[in-house]
């Protein structure tokens, strides 16, 4: 089974409403999130972490593009 991350929409850390479930679940380790909700105050919020972390937003009419897929590649080989 895979990991799962909890949710709370009223629990948003100050932010997207997923923040609080990704940033508990993610702790101090570099993380990747994909998701097509995501605002300028997110990509500021990632800047701020003291880790890692790669923000990838695709279109929601074309979803995950080989593009997006190289990124997450890339963030993911400079992590080792």
């Amino acid at each position: 089974p895979m990991p799962v991350i909890g949710f709370d929409p009223e629990d948003d850390g100050g932010g997207h409403w997923k923040w609080g479930g990704v940033e508990r679940f993610a702790g101090a380790h570099p993380f990747a999130w994909v998701d097509d909700e995501l605002r300028a105050a997110d990509h500021a919020r990632v800047a701020l972490r003291a880790t890692p972390a790669l923000l990838v937003q695709p279109d929601p009419r074309l979803g995950l593009t080989d593009a997006h897929v190289e990124e997450l590649e890339a963030f993911a080989a400079g992590l080792a």
